[in-house]
């Protein structure tokens, strides 16, 4: 657990489900996509932090 405290200390961290939490459920995840205001959001965090998807 030490491993991972130290980890998680170095930096705040989110962590979302994109499929069904950022985008509603869809049948086949790859029609998955962001509308204009969520990409306007990730895009603007992108900018400040390390943003993985």
């Amino acid at each position: 657990m030490g491993d991972v405290k130290s980890i998680i200390d170095l930096e705040p961290q989110i962590f979302l489900d994109y499929d069904g939490t950022l985008v509603p459920i869809r049948n086949d995840p790859s029609n998955c996509y962001a509308d204009s205001e969520l990409d306007f959001i990730l895009k603007y965090l992108d900018k400040y932090y390390e943003l993985l998807l």
